[in-house]
């Protein structure tokens, strides 16, 4: 086995803690993880999310050591482990199915890990002890796993990590076997923990909610490529992709096609009956983006942005019929088309909307977003 290498590698005033460099991964014919470089630093929550086989699991797999990678380096706290075992990699990993030893109360499964790698039996007990205590867990001590509910199970299984303090959590999907009530209640606890010990944390999940509202930053993940990584609200904002853009909200952003002429020589979008002058919309012709004429673009707008009313004078005003109707209590959620195509609204309007009723929608410029058809990418705004 290759001895650790040791590197120092530091961002500002944070340490590196986990450094993935162009992993790549096959199975049999398949690339199941491609050209995958992160950076994560100490003490940061990052969550993987993205569509069911995106490669997501197997990448938390290979950090692990569980599953090892085709090709790439991989670093832990400055030292490469491409080749060291999940036991030498200093990582905890909480599974989705628990792992749990059925045949040992709550308080050996927590003090298993800690007694073959002979801890001392005094920091056994105070570790056992303050985990129990954190996670509120103290009555459970003498129960066995098949005595606990999910919730319950669940505890222990993240309790079984934080007695180890390792230098990174590996969390893959923890909370998809429980009921949404005790999802939420779960997710906040984890958050809580992390604020409390400042725990750097790996987290696979594909759930949006939890994505979103845990992670310091998000990586996004398609087909086994990273797609987009980074602040929550700066990938649901602005998407570098249409990927990103559609994949991310619920639902995510509507995805139209306009059309580039000319009006008196000035190039112009033309979309839902708007004639748009590219300026307008803070588009500007440039290298980034040459058009041939009657060339598309897609015009990417979040449902909450549409209103009924115009709230200024950069409105742009849309007329639609509506197909579907979806009466969520705190919203509305309208499905409606025209010739661009269907689209998605959320209001919060308590008035009656009618299935083959025509509305006028408005959306302020600012909102909108616009991707080039040739790579997908969007295309980000130019200043003279």
């Amino acid at each position: 086995m290759i001895g650790p290498v040791h590197y120092k590698h530091k961002t500002g005033n944070f340490e590196t803690v986990l450094s993935l460099r162009n992993v790549y991964k096959t199975i049999g014919q398949k690339v199941v993880a491609e050209k995958i470089s992160l950076e994560v630093k100490k003490g940061e929550f990052i969550v993987l999310l993205g569509p069911s086989g995106c490669g997501k699991t197997t990448l938390l797999r290979m950090i692990s050591g569980l599953d090892l990678q085709t090709a790439g380096d991989i670093w832990i706290d400055g030292r490469l482990v491409n080749q060291l075992s999940p036991g030498d990699r200093d990582v905890a990993m909480v599974f989705q199915n628990y792992s749990l030893y059925m045949h040992m109360s709550v308080w050996d499964n927590l003090a298993f890990g800690l007694k073959i790698r002979k801890t001392p039996k005094d920091k056994i007990y105070n570790r056992v002890n303050a985990v129990l205590d954190i996670l509120q867990i103290q009555t459970l001590r003498e129960r066995k796993p098949h005595q606990l509910s999910g919730g319950e199970k669940q505890r222990v299984a993240i309790g079984r990590a934080l007695v180890r303090d390792p230098k990174l959590y590996l969390f893959d999907e923890p909370l998809s076997n429980l009921d949404a009530t005790l999802r939420m209640e779960l997710r906040a606890e984890i958050s809580q923990l992390h604020q409390q010990f400042g725990t750097t944390s790996i987290y696979v999940t594909h759930d949006q909610v939890e994505a979103m509202s845990m992670a310091d930053r998000l990586v996004v993940l398609n087909d086994g490529k990273i797609m987009a990584f980074g602040k929550t609200e700066d990938l649901y904002n602005n998407p570098q992709n249409m990927f990103v853009a559609g994949f991310l909200g619920n639902p995510g952003m509507n995805l139209l096609t306009a059309q580039l002429s000319h009006q008196a020589d000035d190039p112009v979008l033309l979309f839902a009956d708007n004639v748009l002058p590219l300026q307008s919309v803070g588009i500007y012709l440039d290298e980034q983006l040459r058009f041939a004429e009657k060339e598309s673009v897609t015009v990417g707008f979040r449902p909450e942005a549409v209103g009924l009313t115009a709230t200024g004078s950069d409105d742009i005003q849309i007329h639609a019929r509506v197909l579907l109707v979806e009466r969520l209590g705190f919203e509305t959620q309208l499905m409606v088309e025209n010739k661009v195509g269907k689209f998605r609204v959320r209001v919060k309007e308590k008035n009656r909307f009618e299935i083959g009723a025509r509305v006028d929608l408005y959306i302020p410029r600012s909102d909108f977003r616009f991707f080039n058809n040739r790579d997908q990418q969007i295309i980000r705004p130019l200043h003279n």
